[in-house]
């Protein structure tokens, strides 16, 4: 039938690591520590194995001035340096969030002890963005008429330029978090975090494309 399968709608998450103070799931990449917790596991049920993560989670909106910077763009026409099928694309990040309710959240947040270690001497955790408003249509199409196949998925995340400027907004938030007096007190300054702070938006953009996965909805 007509417009089956269509206007697939789905969320995108990606995160930012860095080096903490606190034990994480990093120590079992250890050998003898992954053994030791697994034995815990099994025989009491706790420790590090009993914490699937994530642990805390927020839905909030952008700061004023990243929403501004959205603004702005959009109101002076520039235009935003995604390519869509090969031209670029006016930027209508306002106008495409602004079809949501008032109510909905822009991002959700999720901090997670998922991080990797690979210098085997610190601890990492995520600070992970989801945006909560994804512009981008994708299809779900038969593969044929058994239902032993799997069925043609093809999501089209950050097809809409919308959808990068608003997850470029979320990365850039990511990042203020950690610089917060609040983060602080549990951040490993000796360990070595992703050098995004100083990075220009072309950066930003590449590490959301190459950093992003579904959130398996």
């Amino acid at each position: 039938r007509p417009g089956v399968g269509q206007n697939y709608n789905d969320h995108i998450l990606f995160g930012v690591k860095h080096a903490v103070q606190v034990e994480t799931t990093s120590v079992l990449l250890n050998t003898t520590r992954k053994w030791q917790e697994c034995e815990r596991f099994k025989a009491h049920a706790d420790g590090m194995l009993a914490d699937p993560g994530p642990n805390f989670a927020a839905f909030v909106d952008y700061p004023e001035d990243i929403r501004q910077n959205l603004s702005a763009q959009t109101k002076s026409g520039n235009l935003w340096p995604c390519v869509s099928r090969g031209s670029v694309v006016p930027n209508t990040t306002i106008p495409d969030l602004s079809q949501f309710p008032s109510d909905w959240p822009d991002i959700g947040v999720v901090s997670s002890p998922l991080g990797v270690n690979g210098d085997g001497n610190h601890n990492y955790a995520d600070l992970v963005c989801i945006p909560m408003k994804p512009i981008s249509k994708g299809t779900i199409k038969l593969r044929s008429k058994s239902m032993d196949d799997k069925p043609v998925l093809d999501p089209q995340w950050l097809k809409s330029p919308t959808d990068m400027d608003a997850a470029v907004a979320g990365l850039q938030y990511l990042l203020r978090l950690y610089g917060t007096n609040s983060m602080k007190p549990i951040l490993d300054a000796s360990g070595k975090p992703i050098d995004l702070e100083s990075s220009n938006k072309d950066d930003l953009i590449k590490y959301v494309k190459n950093n992003y996965r579904t959130l398996n909805h």
